[in-house]
Order: structure tokens, then sequence, then C-alpha cells
């Protein structure tokens, strides 16, 4: 991400910003004396008011662990006491009311420092936000200790199989008995973060909504464009600051901006866009990267799509596509009913359709009326430039199926497209799952998309993926869908 950023000098900084310690330890005893397991130190901007409440709706919600041998402590300390806390932890103790615990070896808490992140590291952030900040652990917790049978037989006894069960519980930490985490942990966000970015291309604009601690009002948001393989080297299209707005809304002591860039140049559907925050003094402490079309909402991204949904929901929709044979289709027949909404599937892909229906969906000889081939929805690709003959089936795909997209093409080729050629892709819709994906014939390939396999594409539009469906469409290898 940046630069490396040690507790002190983010304490010196913004240390304005805090004002409650959290403080949690997990402890075992030996003789006399509490030893740590694993302590957690949060720091919050709630006041310790706030900060004992949520600390005491978690021991409402689990059984509090205070056995003979294994006990977590809790408690919550003002930020006026920072000092007090590195003057402890540096002889080697962590302090509660009538509890004093022996850490493994001192630690200089202020010199801890780690490059500055939004992911904390198996610490689940006090209030759900996933703050960029400097997030440290030190040593390695004791699984052998942990693992105690005495221990374990405690534990059992209050509701918990292991001990770390608890340590999840009530320090809220992410452990197991393989993974026991690490002796200490230290969560020191900075509150500012990057909830949301929406890209507009019609509008040419780029806007990120940002919240934040009222006190860090400087830190200031940029964005750039890539290519589809930046990680190349490849330098960026665009590069700019954006502008923030005045708070749009606040609940001391955060607030929520807007900042956004208009006059963009053309921004191309397969590129990356980074959306970064930097702070006065540390440099960049977040970043955000996304696929371009992915930031596009979607009501903009696929608007047909979004006003479907709004006559058939979209879970209706998948069981009309996947499931198409447990669907009572009303005066359709379900064969025709699977048409119809294979043809919507298409829709939604920016690709125009027309469904032939009984009456015309048979190719047959001029002269003899012999029939030469059947196609039941006629597409073409977005651009235009490729043309579609969709066969749909209720059941698995049989080998007539294929051959007559192949004569309809043919067919099409000499007498439609004999002057101007036009690629044409068959295409079997089928709602059975298990489909063998797609049949090879001499040098052609023809997909046969299953039930299972509709589901996936549905993703893709929900996802703001469309274009991936096409190079599906005209890559074997590439079969079956894989899960989105």
């Amino acid at each position: 991400m940046g630069a490396r950023l040690s507790i002190r000098e983010l304490i010196e900084t913004v240390g304005g910003t805090y004002r409650s310690i959290d403080l949690r330890t997990a402890a075992n005893r030996d003789g006399n004396i509490w030893l740590n397991s694993i302590t957690v130190i949060r720091l919050t901007y709630e006041t310790p008011e706030q900060a004992r409440g949520r600390q005491q709706r978690v021991v409402e919600r689990y059984p509090p662990v205070a056995t003979e041998h294994f006990r977590i402590l809790l408690d919550v300390r003002p930020f006026s006491d920072w000092a007090t806390v590195l003057g402890e932890a540096a002889r080697g103790v962590v302090r509660f009311t009538d509890t004093e615990v022996l850490l493994r070896e001192p630690i200089a808490l202020e010199e801890l420092a780690a490059e500055p992140r939004a992911d904390p590291s198996g610490v689940r952030m006090f209030d759900g936000v996933r703050w960029p900040g400097v997030y440290v652990s030190v040593g390695s917790a004791d699984r052998t200790r942990l693992l105690n049978e005495v221990l374990l037989r405690e534990v059992s006894r209050i509701g918990y199989t292991f001990p770390a069960d608890a340590i999840n519980e009530i320090c809220e930490l992410d452990v197991s008995t393989q993974n026991p985490g690490q002796e200490l942990y230290i969560a020191a966000p900075l509150f500012v973060n990057i909830a949301d970015v929406s890209l507009h291309p019609a509008k040419k604009r780029l806007q990120a909504t940002i919240s934040r601690h009222r006190e860090l009002a400087s830190v200031t948001a940029a964005a750039a464009f890539r290519g589809r393989d930046f990680g190349t080297g490849q330098s960026s299209h665009f590069r700019r600051a954006l502008a923030q707005s005045s708070p749009i809304a606040a609940k001391f002591p955060l607030e929520t901006v807007t900042a956004a860039v208009s006059d963009l140049p053309d921004v191309e559907e397969d590129s990356w866009v980074e959306v970064k925050l930097i702070h006065p003094v540390f440099g960049e402490i977040q970043q955000v990267t996304s696929y371009s079309r992915a930031l596009v909402p979607a009501v903009e991204r696929n608007a047909l799509f979004e006003a479907l949904k709004r006559f058939c929901p979209e879970a209706e929709l998948k069981e009309l596509l996947v499931h198409a044979y447990s669907k009572k289709p009303g005066k359709l027949t379900e064969a025709a009913a699977f048409e119809l909404h294979v043809a919507w599937l298409l829709g939604l892909f920016r690709c125009p359709t027309i469904v032939l229906g009984k009456y015309h969906e048979r190719l047959r000889a001029a002269n003899t009326g012999v029939e030469l081939g059947s196609v039941d929805v006629l597409a073409v690709t977005p651009d235009g430039k490729k043309l579609l003959l969709v066969a749909c089936t209720l059941t698995t795909p049989k080998e007539e199926d294929f051959g007559r997209l192949l004569n309809v093409r043919g067919i099409l080729e000499r007498e439609v497209f004999a002057q101007s050629p036009v690629p044409i892709q068959p295409i079997v819709f089928t709602s059975a799952v298990g489909s063998p994906g797609y049949r090879e014939f001499d040098e052609t390939c023809i997909p046969a998309i299953g039930g299972d396999d509709m589901g996936k594409l549905l993703q893709l539009v929900e996802y703001g993926q469309e274009a991936r469906f096409f190079e599906f469409l005209t890559d074997p290898a590439m079969w079956p869908l894989p899960e989105f």
C-alpha cells in the first residue's frame, strides 16, 4: 500500500480522533499467576460509556468465561490512559481492575509498525467498518496451552467446545484450534474510508462516497484509470484529484462526503479504476481497485435487466430459465415459454432477438416444402456483426438438434449472405442440467447451454460482465462456465 507507519506516528498525528481503549484478554492460570494467551487492543472514536455499552452487549450474548484456570477479561479505558497502557506493556503486563496478566515478554507498543491497510487481519472491527489503519500483531499464541485438557473441560461446562470458541465470541477475533492467532493484536484505525464508488460514463463522472471522522477532513481522494493489462506496467490513461463536497450526513463524530471528478475521457468497459485516499502526512492510506464496468450503477449498466425485474423478479426469471419444466406457462406450451424466456436472456446481453414461433421456426425448401432445418430464436450480437441461430429444448439436446442448426446455417450462408458474408453462430439452450457444454462438428463448435449454465449467465448480467458471454461463445476451452 505505502510507507510503514508506526503506532507512535499515528498517535502523534491523529490521536485526537481516539476517545477509548477497548481492552480484552484471554488468560490461563499457572499456579498463582495469570499468563496471557491472547490480548487485543482496539482504539475507538467512542466515548468510554459507549464502548462499555458495546462490551456489555457482547457479555449479554455469550456466556462469560471465568473458570478456575481460564478467564476472558474486558475493560474500557479513556484514551487519556494511553500512556499508562504503554507503560504496562513495556513492563510485560496487562492490567485489569482486580487481575494482572503477564505477557510473554515486554512489548513497546508505540514502536510497532505496519503499512496502512483496510485488512484488520483477524480482528473484527468494533463498528463493522473496515477502516484503513495500522493493524499489528505480535508473537504466536500458544496452541498447546489453549488445548490443555483442563481448559477444554472447563470451557465445555459453560457451553464452548474449545477455548478458541470463547475467544472468538468475546474478544471478537477470528482464531481456531488449527490457527490460534497471535499473542497480542493492536487495531489503530484511521477513521476515513471509501464507502462506495460509482462510475457514470454517460455523464463522464466518477463519484466516491467517503465516511470520515470530522477531524480528518484534510484527507483527499484521487482516481486513476488504467488499461485491462495494467499489471504489466502500463501507464494510466487518466489521473485526477477528486473534488469533495460539504458533509451530506453526519453522526458525531463521523460525517459523510462525496468526492467526484467530471469531464472524464471516454472510459473503456474493460479498463480498471483506482480510487485512493491520501493523508497529508502519511500519504496513501487506502486504495480501491475495480473493473470499471462493475462501478456503473445497475440501472445504467443494463436498463433492460432492471426494467424486466420490475415485471418479473430475478428469482422468478432464474426459475423460468433453469427449471423451465416446472412452471405452468398459461396459454403457452412449456416449450414456447422456454423460447420466450431464452430470448429475454439474450436481450439482457443486449442482443436484438426475434422469437420465430411455431409458424415460422421451420425452414423449408422453396418448391417442395421439405423441412431443411429449424431455429427457435434469431438474434444478433450487440454490435450487429454476428448472427446467432438459437435452438431451445427442454430435454437433453439430441444429435438432430445440432444438425438442424448446421443445415440452416449452410442455407443462410449460401442464399442470404453469399455476397456479404456474416459470421453465424449456432447455439443450443436446454433446461436439462449436466449438458456437455458444447459439441464439435468438423471445425464448428456449437455451445449447448444447460440449465445450470443459465444461472451463471444471469450472474454475468448482475455483475456487469456481459462481454464474457461472447468470449465463451467462441472458445470451447472456456466451457463449462465457471462459478462467479
